[in-house]
């Protein structure tokens, strides 16, 4: 008995909060966009903004627009044909909104990273950073590493048919990639989380695979400290192209390994971090060479 009123009463609290939820919510779409702002610290917009119940409460959102950091760029930081946001429940009951997850369909993203070394993500969920993109032209001394509190809240992301265009002033670095597949969960900063990736480089067809425990994220200083644990797969992954888009290839990897040509590998595990990396699987190259000792 005591436990059916129990169940009766969470059913009674779910349909208040979701009540509130669509209460507060729906009469003032505007009221979304800009909760989405202050979270973000960007500029949004939308076509047409509904708001879901399954799989769970949050909000659809057609041809989404998102400014990027005017510090960095007038254009877009991110556009979506649909974007699906859900809420984590327990804080509707407070009134607050915090972002589960977050499905991203037909995106295109733009990164870049400044002269002074910051990304234009990192100020996601922060103000604009132009007077500390100032501050730093005037110094030359490197930014410190900071995260965005706008991503480190979120659980779970999902890119589908995207397209990452970077631009790096550091080291004239120019790729875009098509065909993004990447899904992203147990996003934490302080624990490692898991990432699915698929995209094609220099190629008509998804022609790089990764699946990989990464992280934790908050104690590293450096991108070749960051831990990861996973496998790898290229179908012809042309790297001369790729070390001519990225520059920084030249400058990050380990100088024990050496990749040029064309690589085919049906499955490379790999362990460890880029100073300290650990390798093991087949990789068949044309016209290449490979060395690792």
């Amino acid at each position: 008995m005591r436990r059916s009123l129990i169940f009766i009463l969470l059913l009674v609290c779910g349909a208040l909060g979701v009540f509130a939820f669509n209460l507060l919510l729906s009469s003032n779409k505007p009221l979304l966009l800009q909760h989405l702002e202050r979270s973000w610290g960007r500029k949004i917009s939308a076509r047409d903004v509904r708001i879901t119940f399954v799989p769970a409460i949050g909000l659809h959102l057609k041809e989404f627009v998102m400014a990027d950091d005017p510090v960095y760029s007038s254009s877009p930081f991110l556009t979506s044909s649909d974007l699906q946001v859900s809420f984590k429940f327990v804080p509707l009951f407070l009134y607050q909104l915090r972002i589960g997850e977050i499905i991203l369909r037909d995106a295109v993203i733009n990164i870049s990273r400044d002269s002074g070394g910051a990304y234009n993500f990192s100020s996601l969920g922060l103000e604009s950073t132009r007077k500390e993109s100032l501050d730093r032209s005037a110094n030359s001394q490197a930014p410190p590493t900071r995260h965005s509190p706008a991503l480190s809240t979120i659980s779970s992301i999902q890119v589908t048919n995207g397209s990452i265009r970077y631009l790096d002033q550091t080291n004239g670095s120019d790729l875009t990639v098509n065909q993004l597949d990447v899904k992203v969960v147990d996003l934490d900063y302080e624990n490692s989380f898991q990432i699915e990736l698929a995209m094609a480089v220099f190629a008509a067809e998804q022609n790089f695979r990764v699946k990989a425990a990464v992280g934790p994220l908050r104690f590293q200083s450096s991108v070749r400290d960051l831990p990861f644990d996973g496998e790898l797969r290229v179908d012809r992954l042309d790297m001369g192209k790729l070390r001519a888009a990225l520059p920084i290839i030249n400058k990050e990897m380990p100088k024990a390994l050496d990749l040029r040509g064309v690589y085919t590998a049906e499955g490379v595990r790999f362990k460890g971090t880029l100073n300290k990396p650990w390798l093991k699987g087949a990789v068949e190259g044309t016209d290449a060479a490979f060395r690792f000792e």
